[in-house]
């Protein structure tokens, strides 16, 4: 018992993340109505899942007389109607209206159907504790049929489209999509095929009461199960979304912090070059939160071109010179050569720009980043690395014209 209610409270939880997710895509495209659609379907889907949750079910069938019993397997109903309309309004043609209103009309008749039997049936049923849909009564069984026969029905409509788009998507994660969801339709139609089947049995021959007991227990696996699937399929473009932004997430944090050492000693040479921060929230500037945002990794990328820009009288030509000497005769070649004579060059220019004497001969500030922000940055942590590297090893030309002890800017402090 203890397992089931943990599984339902980790399910429950996941899907409810969902539903938030799709209210926050939904209310940033109010015009877009298949995610309508399939926001109201998530959040329905919720909700039954929390009505139906083992620590709460029994507590509300006694307090509300089985009045929740109607009430969740209303919103069953509802979470897949919205499917259905998620399909239909994905491929709205001129009658679109039409089906609509006679999906609505089918809908308002199920429900209506399902309570009138709830309120025909015996109180003493409604309010008995035990799970009023299992149990051996007539009008049980109708209510069974009525909701798990609606419930069917609609899935298997929305079967027959998930899969025929899910052969004609182009894209790959609408496919993978629509595969899940034609995976959960098929075992949401099987769980309901086998709770009628299970009921009418009930009805017609005396079934062992182990017997019946495993068929509910494969109900529930499966309509779970079925609710897991169609949940994934449902927010599976979100989820690989989500997935790919705390990937680049986590891929500017590691640049941003590479790029410290050559940012530290730009900022000690040129500290008004730092972006001011006046517009950020209280919270966003702290020092936990900030390395782990996208602006402070274009901030960092920005100001390190800026202080490379200023640095330029520093630039000597044949510090550069001297550095591709050296590098070649080490058997650098290509990227790896570049960036040993460019760390050569800033560093010696960061020497200068302490002592102030520009260069005589002025060279090129050191660049060979493409020509988007990410491609430059990977190439700015290619020089900071080998500006570290250089600096560690104490080899930094000094000014000529006024020697130098230190290394202001370094790298290292």
């Amino acid at each position: 018992m203890h397992l089931r209610t943990l599984i339902c409270s980790y399910v429950d939880l996941m899907v409810c993340l969902c539903a938030v997710s799709r209210v926050v895509h939904a209310r940033r495209a109010p015009d877009d109505r298949p995610l309508k659609a399939v926001t109201w379907c998530t959040v329905c889907i919720a909700a039954a899942l929390l009505l139906f949750h083992p620590s709460l079910y029994s507590w509300l069938l006694t307090a509300s007389r089985g009045f929740n019993v109607l009430v969740a397997s209303a919103v069953c109903m509802s979470a897949a109607f919205w499917l259905l309309q998620f399909f239909r309004r994905s491929a709205a043609g001129p009658e679109g209206g039409r089906s609509e209103r006679l999906a609505v009309a089918c809908l308002l008749l199920a429900v209506t159907a399902a309570t009138v039997v709830w309120a025909a049936s015996p109180e003493a049923l409604r309010a008995s504790p035990a799970e009023w849909l299992n149990r051996n009564d007539g009008s049980a069984a109708v209510f069974v049929v009525v909701v798990s026969g609606y419930i069917g029905g609609v899935a298997a409509m929305a079967m027959r489209w998930s899969l025929v788009y899910s052969v004609v998507a182009i894209r790959r994660h609408l496919r993978a999509a629509l595969r899940i969801l034609s995976i959960a339709l098929v075992t949401e139609l099987f769980a309901c095929v086998l709770k009628v089947c299970s009921v009418l049995a009930q009805q017609m021959f005396t079934v062992d009461p182990g017997l019946r007991s495993l068929m509910n227990g494969i109900w529930y696996v499966l309509a779970l199960f079925g609710v897991w699937m169609l949940v994934g399929g449902v927010t599976h473009p979100v989820t690989v979304e989500l997935v790919s932004r705390v990937t680049a997430v986590v891929a500017r944090h590691a640049v941003f912090r590479e790029l410290g050492p050559l940012w530290r000693a730009l900022h000690d040479a040129y500290p008004e070059l730092a972006l001011p921060r006046t517009s950020e929230s209280w919270w966003t500037r702290s020092p936990y939160v900030w390395p782990w945002r996208a602006r402070a990794y274009y901030r960092r990328v920005i100001e390190i071109r800026d202080g490379l820009v200023r640095l330029t009288p520093y630039c000597a030509l044949d510090v550069e010179r001297d550095a591709r000497a050296a590098g070649e005769a080490r058997g650098l070649v290509g990227r790896d050569l570049d960036l040993h004579t460019g760390a050569a060059v800033v560093a010696a220019a960061l020497v200068r720009r302490a002592g102030d004497t520009p260069a005589d001969e002025r060279c090129a500030v050191p660049g060979g980043g493409g020509h988007d922000l990410d491609s430059d940055a990977r190439w700015l942590v290619g020089l900071s690395r080998a500006l570290t590297t250089l600096q560690a090893s104490g080899k930094v030309p000094a000014a000529p014209s006024r020697p130098h002890t230190g290394t202001p800017g370094s790298a290292h402090r």
